[in-house]
């Protein structure tokens, strides 16, 4: 049938069919693949703040050996917590179960503050639904607004959050999701 056509019209249909093709398998593959990726950054987060949280485990077992006074572990593992800094601008911060900030890098104004009602723009208790997450399971992710380093405007993030009974203290690090969009 194509032997029909003269030989530009044949390689134009080819092309064309080619394209559509590679559009349809591209389509199809696409939700898998951005699923995929986002499965691993969330992995990635998780990993993070467990690494994070080693260190919080560090200093509550040089407090329980006697090695340090409980206020001094904790002020150690808090200023150790407020350098570690990844992929340039993300930082972990420690909320306890009430919730009240314990330590925040970029919004040291929060340190010390009642967080229980606390919302984001669209009414989320972001806090308090943190610490319902890490008393029923321990630890886990929270989605809620959240302005970007330098910027005023909440942008949406998804948060992973674990508990350290031991000190009632609440690690977290979070992924801003246009970030994760645009890559």
């Amino acid at each position: 049938m194509l032997n029909t056509f003269r030989l530009s019209v044949r390689i134009t249909l080819l092309g064309l069919g080619a394209s559509l093709a590679f559009s349809l398998v591209a389509t199809a593959l696409y939700p898998r693949l951005k699923n995929g990726f986002y499965e691993e950054k969330k992995e990635k987060t998780r990993n993070l703040v467990q690494t994070a949280t080693g260190i919080v485990d560090f200093y509550i077992e040089q407090e329980a050996s006697g090695a340090l006074r409980r206020d001094a572990a904790q002020q150690t593992a808090k200023t150790l917590l407020a350098r570690l800094k990844y992929d340039d601008t993300n930082y972990f911060w420690v909320n306890d179960l009430h919730p009240t900030m314990v330590m925040h890098p970029i919004k040291p104004e929060l340190d010390g503050k009642d967080l229980s009602g606390f919302e984001d723009p669209n009414g989320k208790k972001l806090f308090v639904e943190m610490a319902k997450v890490a008393r029923a399971e321990g630890g886990g992710f929270v989605d809620y607004f959240w302005p970007k380093p330098g910027h005023d405007k909440p942008a949406a993030k998804l948060s992973y959050v674990e508990l350290r009974s031991e000190w009632g203290w609440i690690v977290g690090s979070g992924i801003y999701v246009d970030d994760v969009e645009s890559q």
